[in-house]
């Protein structure tokens, strides 16, 4: 949790990785519909920069910007979820 702390959106629960750098993470968020999401770690966002260039603090809708909904329980997502087996 140490590692991603200010990296992912707010109520975010790390849960299980993709072996490439990108997590799984059980979002409980308000404004969002609770579930699994993927975090794409190569287009993550950077509060600083944000700041930087626009003078203000980053909403917490940009922080989504690189996390997309996979399913609503963890059935569904066990449903969705497959292994690329190389041959």
């Amino acid at each position: 949790m140490r590692n991603y702390q200010g990296r992912l959106p707010d109520r975010s629960l790390p849960v299980a990785t993709d072996g490439a750098g990108n997590l799984v993470c059980l979002i409980d968020a308000r404004d969002r519909t609770p579930g699994f999401y993927w975090w794409d770690h190569e287009h993550e966002w950077d509060e600083r920069d944000y700041r930087e260039e626009t003078g203000r603090a980053m909403p917490a809708e940009a922080k989504y910007q690189n996390v997309y909904f996979i399913a609503e329980s963890f059935s569904r997502f066990l449903q969705r979820a497959f292994v690329f087996v190389d041959e």
